[in-house]
């Protein structure tokens, strides 16, 4: 099983890595600064085009060390940050609020997915149960991925943060999720 899944994976990778241009460059660009391949210190050399958004996004990070610029100080969302608004808003968060409350704002999604887990779980109609499930899971996994793009884990995708990112349609979206979430968690009571 594990051998399948590994040549799964690679063949995926082969072919996501391998198709258009645009999708060649941005796996160049994450393999250059992916936060696994700085670990294992495999670094490319050489600039590729593209990569300027993910570099700022590093650098807006970093400017915030602990605490944070204050908020509305950052300096990355008016001069260098291409879409500080909605792909990159945690390294704005991470800037302004610093690791702390970048770290706020990751244990608040972790919060919002467990308590929605638990109250579906509640829950004794099957449906509504696994409802509640992939609904939390659905904002859980959008807030992973953007804040996984934000630090460079993952290649850049076009994910916003739910609730905090420019978007309308997300919002509307992450919107009815919740009320769903909140109708399912009164549902047990009645039943």
């Amino acid at each position: 099983l594990i051998l399948i899944v590994a040549i799964l994976a690679t063949s995926g990778w082969l072919v996501l890595s391998r198709g258009a241009e645009y999708r060649s460059k941005r796996m160049d660009i994450y393999a250059k600064y992916s936060l696994f391949h700085r670990l294992l210190d495999k670094n490319k050399e050489g600039e590729i085009e593209g990569e300027f958004q993910i570099k700022q996004s590093l650098i807006s990070l970093a400017c915030g060390k602990l605490f944070g610029t204050g908020a509305d100080r950052g300096t990355g969302k008016l001069y260098f940050l291409p879409e500080a608004k909605t792909d990159y808003i945690y390294a704005i968060i991470g800037e302004e609020f610093g690791f702390l409350g970048a770290l706020l704002v990751l244990l608040l999604y972790f919060t919002l997915f467990i308590r929605s887990f638990i109250s579906s779980n509640r829950n004794k109609d099957l449906f509504l149960r696994f409802a509640g499930y992939g609904l939390a899971l659905n904002i859980f996994l959008n807030a992973l991925v953007n804040i996984g793009v934000s630090i460079s884990a993952l290649p850049s995708t076009g994910v916003t943060l739910p609730f905090i990112s420019y978007g309308g349609t997300s919002l509307l979206v992450n919107s009815f999720s919740i009320g769903l979430l909140l109708n399912i968690s009164s549902k047990r009571a009645a039943l």
